[in-house]
């Protein structure tokens, strides 16, 4: 019963980086600004949203959704391989926090006992700390890349709502941390 607090908070964790990894919306502009991008109609009111592993284009007389695997090249600056390339490690590092989170549940939740020692609580909070480093590094590092590459194209930017979505997750993970580490303490000085 003990663990249901932090497991909850491990849970929450989970779904909110589980969505904000697959969400499309870690890069969000007018896409006004990049004509070879949208149709001359619909230009004006278009946004593009840019996931890790996909990109969404809605305005008002167009929605598309398209795998980077599947845009075409012809004519671009900057073609859509390079773009995936360039996402690869952020995709690493979002896969990597959420496998270390889905671990850390999953030691807590099989291994940990009432009456275990309180060692076996180290592994869920050794997991769960990369879960939040993992991720935590991949947020950072995207808004630093992508707010200095914004300043100097002179781009607009909207709400990243997936980086928001992550963000909640890392923070909720470090609850879940504070309740493991707590736990830990309680049984370490009991024990």
């Amino acid at each position: 019963m003990e663990k249901l607090c932090p497991g909850v908070f491990g849970v929450i964790s989970l779904l909110f980086l589980f969505a904000g990894s697959l969400s499309p919306g870690w890069l969000v502009l007018n896409v006004w600004h990049f004509t070879d991008l949208s149709d001359p109609d619909t230009a004006e009111d278009a946004t593009l949203h840019l996931g890790l592993f996909y990109l969404l284009q809605v305005g008002e007389n167009v929605s598309i959704s398209l795998g980077y695997d599947s845009i075409p090249d012809e004519g671009a600056s900057y073609g859509a391989e390079e773009l995936a390339r360039d996402f690869l490690e952020y995709q690493i590092e979002v896969i990597v926090g959420i496998v270390l989170c889905i671990l850390s549940l999953i030691l807590l939740t099989s291994c940990y006992k009432q009456y275990s020692p309180p060692s076996i609580l180290m592994w869920p909070i050794i997991t769960g700390t990369g879960a939040g480093i993992a991720t935590g590094v991949a947020i950072c590092r995207w808004l630093t890349e992508v707010i200095v590459q914004a300043k100097k194209a002179d781009v607009i930017m909207e709400v990243p709502y997936s980086i928001i979505l992550s963000g909640i997750g890392v923070l909720f993970c470090s609850i879940y941390l504070i309740l493991l580490i707590v736990m830990y303490n309680k049984h370490l000085h009991n024990g």
